[in-house]
């Protein structure tokens, strides 16, 4: 978590430990190095302490809700289709000169998109944009890790 030297050779170290219930505890840990400064010795007992302190967190800019059936969604939803399943081309979601090859082997059998969210109000409207427009999409992907080995 954070290290902090005290004096020449001496740091006090905090580290985190998550129980299998879940709970998480820090400690800080009093800690020696050698001369050379590689090697490492605990010099004793660890102490419980506060947790850092949360940082805060902006609002989001993709506060624009895209609707699943929309000309928009389903190109977000082909795009991850082809790029984590192997399954098509991604050429023709991209930009020109862009270069993007699917990952390999693909890690993935088949990919749904879940929500799809956009910083402008035109992304939301259901419209074909001009070509060279850009937009900004943020999306959420369920993944399975069981054995279908499914991107959801």
């Amino acid at each position: 978590m954070r290290s902090t030297q005290r004096e020449d050779g001496e740091w006090a170290v905090t580290v985190a430990a998550q129980y299998a219930d879940g709970r998480l505890r820090y400690f800080v840990v009093p800690v020696t190095a050698d001369a050379s400064g590689a090697s490492f010795a605990v010099t004793g007992a660890p102490g419980a302490v506060a947790g850092p302190a949360r940082a805060a967190v902006g609002k989001s800019p993709y506060g624009v809700s895209v609707p699943s059936d929309g000309d928009l969604s389903l190109a977000v939803g082909e795009f991850f289709g082809a790029y984590l399943t192997g399954a098509g081309e991604v050429d023709r979601y991209l930009a020109p000169g862009v270069k993007l090859s699917p990952i390999s082997p693909a890690p993935y059998t088949a990919v749904a998109v879940q929500r799809v969210s956009a910083v402008q109000e035109a992304a939301a409207a259901g419209k074909v944009p001009a070509d060279g427009t850009a937009v900004r999409v943020a999306s959420a992907l369920l993944r399975n890790h069981a054995s279908t080995n499914t991107c959801a």
